[in-house]
């Protein structure tokens, strides 16, 4: 590893925030970013590659924030998908829980721009915490906004502007493992990043570290997101209600209960400052 901050990871220097919390969390979709054809394996033989992206949620019940650089930030979980229209596969059954009517027909950039809300259920796998369901919101209940910009990189037309900024290094790392990135414009995007990034000045100290002969300067914006709005209240995950199961991605009645009427999830919670911001 060379001497040259500019080298270093953009993370936040491995402090561990702990898990979030498990069980039904509000989220909206935050980012989608294309990952080209990735490699696979299963039981140590290579597969057929595949298209493969991930998706980015934001918690935005607000119920467990980290702090980032002084600043109190939702949490971003991810989950990578297989790029496909195959019924069978885990995408469509996302696409169908962001966008039931569908109103998007399937425009995955469009969901992320408008921060499309959607339950996801987090459970303990061993020693971290995943995504287990994806599905819709109740009916009848009302989400809080999104607090940072979407993303979107689509590996057709890249953007200059969100790779510099915005894609985490993981992101990229990966993006660098696909068998269709020699060549590509996002290869070349690459590059140009790589570039600057050597050209860059070394950035300045953050707050609260002064270095001798050099005042103390602001900390730097956090390294993932923009903030758009104050953060807002922690509004509680929707529980089952009486006779009402969440199974699969899909509210269910239990067959051995009375019939009751469909799910509105606790009491409609209005948020100031409306509807998702676009990324």
């Amino acid at each position: 590893m060379a001497l040259n901050a500019n080298t270093y990871s953009e993370g936040n220097g491995g402090k561990d925030f702990g898990p979030p919390q498990v069980g039904n969390r509000l989220a909206r979709l935050v980012y989608a970013v294309e990952l080209g054809v990735q490699p696979r394996e299963y039981q140590g033989q290579a597969k057929t590659p595949v298209s493969k992206g991930v998706l980015g949620f934001e918690l935005v019940d607000n119920a467990d924030p980290i702090e980032i650089n002084g600043v109190l930030r939702p949490r971003w979980l991810s989950k990578q998908v297989t790029l496909t229209r195959n019924e069978k596969g885990t995408l469509p059954k996302i696409l169908g829980a962001l966008d039931p009517t569908g109103q998007y027909r399937g425009d995955i950039a469009a969901m992320a721009k408008a921060g499309l809300p959607c339950l996801i259920l987090l459970v303990q796998d061993g020693d971290r915490v995943v995504i287990s369901q994806i599905g819709p919101i109740p009916p009848g209940y009302q989400v809080p906004p999104l607090q940072s910009n979407p993303i979107v990189f689509d590996w057709d037309a890249p953007d200059a502007s969100i790779f510099s900024k915005s894609v985490p290094n993981w992101i990229r790392e990966t993006i660098k493992k696909a068998h269709n990135f020699k060549g590509s414009a996002v290869e070349r995007l690459f590059q140009q990043h790589e570039a600057q990034a050597q050209a860059a000045p070394a950035p300045a100290p953050v707050a609260n570290s002064p270095v001798p002969g050099l005042p103390p300067v602001a900390a730097p914006a956090p390294a993932y997101g923009t903030p758009v709005q104050a953060p807002v209240p922690a509004v509680a995950a929707p529980a089952a209600p009486p006779g009402w199961a969440f199974v699969n991605g899909q509210w269910v009645q239990q067959q051995s209960a009375a019939p009751t009427p469909p799910p509105h999830v606790g009491t409609p919670t209005t948020v100031a400052g409306g509807g998702p911001t676009p990324y």
